[in-house]
């Protein structure tokens, strides 16, 4: 089978297909990405072909960024979906390209929902902005997202999942745990606390400040992502420098976890039970931080946009106090490892689709060869016949 994926001409769009087209490719199928721009480096790690449909150009956003990508992209898109031939097209919420390409060829299209549901008005200026293109191309606009045949949530109800349209099936795919760097062993007796804020932290002064006020008193041993520090900034002996990845398989022993909000940080950690703090630095990541305490699993501390410099590290300490003592975040949290741990696997979602687009070979019955009796083996038709009558044959 060959399955074409389409995103939004950003890496995070991409990369949140990249479980799932992993899953397609260990059964052996031909895989494709359709995109504007180069994709990560993974994608091109693991070998998949790049449709590549013109330049990126801005990466717009808003409401009126699908028509515009339509606009500019479209039918070198279409075009380039014709040659390779897909037998199923797997897209994002925000890409309509390649709604639009599965509707040209008529293919089965599947959406992968990588992030919390949309409000209900932004998803109507989002279909309605690409009315005029689909009718344009004597094509039904689509109602809703998403518009195809399968929706596949990776997120769980309580972390904002996205409602699933009237026809649609409804399908979960579970963030994969990768092996990498875990933690180092515990220096102490202290809780630990995990900070992840990025490798891209607008004021590295203001991390230090945070570092080590949350290190004074009882408080807790500190491991930080070596990426958010700079290597000579002098820190508290309770605070370790690491490598490691919130998405590993070997994080434990930790109280609770100080992070930036990004979707895939917030989902790893949790699957893993562990309450959070959630110091949102970017607009997506305000409603990451927002559904997480709406959820009981954190709390969010929420920062004016530019005014992280005068961020209070006592308040910020109570949180972390709050969140790692009270053991009602902790149970929240475990509740919401336990709906993720109910969801499918990437492999089982793409067995799903595949055996419904193809069910198999049809077992045709055998043909059974009659030969005629000869010899003794003969029947007497005549007898048979009368028999079947009821007549008495004479003897």
């Amino acid at each position: 089978m060959r399955v074409l994926f389409s995103a939004a001409p950003l890496t995070g769009r991409s990369s949140a297909l990249l479980p799932l087209a992993r899953a397609f490719a260990a059964r052996g199928d031909r895989i494709a990405f359709l995109s504007p721009c180069l994709p990560g480096p993974a994608v091109q790690e693991l070998g998949f072909t790049h449709l590549h449909s013109g330049p990126a150009g801005d990466l717009f956003q808003g409401p009126g960024a699908a028509a515009s990508r339509l606009e500019a992209h479209g039918e070198r898109s279409l075009h380039l979906a014709q040659d390779w031939r897909p037998d199923l097209v797997v897209n994002e919420p925000y890409d309509f390209t390649g709604v639009f390409v599965a509707q040209a060829l008529r293919r089965p299209l599947a959406t992968v929902a990588n992030g919390p549901a949309a409000p209900a008005d932004y998803v109507s200026a989002l279909t309605g902005s690409v009315t005029n293109w689909f009718a344009r191309h004597r094509l039904a606009p689509p109602g809703t997202v998403p518009a195809g045949q399968w929706m596949i949530n990776t997120r769980p109800e309580a972390l904002g999942a996205w409602p699933v349209p009237s026809g649609v099936t409804a399908l979960t795919l579970r963030a994969p745990r990768r092996e990498g760097d875990g933690l180092p062993p515990p220096t102490g007796r202290r809780p630990r606390v995990v900070v992840a804020l990025g490798a891209h932290f607008g004021d590295r002064s203001t991390m230090h400040r945070v570092l080590n006020g949350l290190t004074t008193g009882r408080h807790p041993e500190i491991v930080v992502r070596s990426s958010s520090l700079a290597a000579t900034s002098p820190l508290s002996k309770y605070v370790t420098r690491a490598t490691f990845r919130p998405s590993s398989d070997r994080i434990s022993q930790v109280g609770a976890a100080l992070v930036h909000g990004g979707g895939e940080t917030v989902l790893n950690l949790l699957s893993q039970g562990i309450p959070l703090a959630v110091l949102p630095l970017g607009p997506g990541q305000f409603v990451e931080a927002v559904l997480t305490q709406r959820a009981g699993c954190g709390i969010a501390v929420l920062v004016p946009p530019g005014q992280l410099r005068h961020l209070d590290t006592l308040k910020l300490r109570a949180v972390m106090a709050e969140v790692m003592g009270n053991p009602w975040y902790r149970a929240n949290a475990e509740r919401v490892q336990q709906e993720m741990a109910a969801m499918q696997t990437a492999p089982d979602v793409a067995g799903t689709i595949a055996r419904t687009l193809d069910p198999g070979p049809r077992i045709r019955p055998a043909r059974i060869r009659m030969t005629p009796p000869t010899g003794t083996e003969k029947i007497d038709q005549t007898r048979v016949s009368r028999r079947s009558l009821g007549v008495s044959t004479p003897s």
